[in-house]
């Protein structure tokens, strides 16, 4: 991947966790469960 691309790609991730209050730290595997977490906690609602 090209090295601006790539600084992009990091650029938007930490964006985003920013954005839902993820610690930066977290790792994929981690993210990816709290979005799992936070997309069944919004389906459930009426």
């Amino acid at each position: 991947m090209p090295p601006d691309l790539l600084a992009a790609h990091r650029a938007n991730d930490r964006t985003v966790m920013l954005a839902y209050g993820f610690d930066l730290k977290m790792t994929k595997s981690d993210c990816v469960a709290e979005f799992f977490k936070l997309d069944e906690t919004l389906s459930n609602r009426p």
